[in-house]
């Protein structure tokens, strides 16, 4: 095989590589978390492969009484819907005071759905 034909295999390799998910790993699987950022600001987040779930660990940016409503939209690679959750958060989201952390989870739906799942987008819900 010549110089040039490894070089093109070498280049494809690549460029399959970087945007494709493994079948199967969960956890290659980064959401978009862009909507939360006009509330918060994203101190952590970690993929729980045990109770497969996406924990996220936010600061509030302001007081507000408004609910935290945001849903976690499961995409395949059309960017078509496959699922939606809500996201959850541990003291129920009734409202945020500026400065505190709150941890919110986004559950994963099954294993054969995740299959279909090449992104997940967190949107506003209210």
């Amino acid at each position: 095989m010549g110089p040039m034909r490894l070089a093109i295999i070498a280049s494809l390799s690549l460029a399959l590589g970087a945007g494709a998910v493994a079948r199967g790993d969960e956890s290659g699987i980064k959401p978009n978390v862009r909507a939360l950022e006009s509330r918060f600001r994203v101190v952590k987040q970690r993929f729980d492969a045990d109770k497969r779930q996406y924990v996220l660990i936010l600061q509030a940016k302001e007081t507000s009484d408004k609910p935290c409503n945001f849903d976690a939209s499961f995409q395949d690679a059309d960017d078509k819907e496959v699922k939606a959750v809500k996201l959850e958060f541990d003291d129920g989201g009734r409202q945020t005071t500026q400065g505190n952390r709150y941890t919110a989870t986004i559950k994963y739906p099954t294993r054969k759905t995740m299959d279909k799942v090449t992104q997940i987008v967190v949107t506003k819900s209210d």
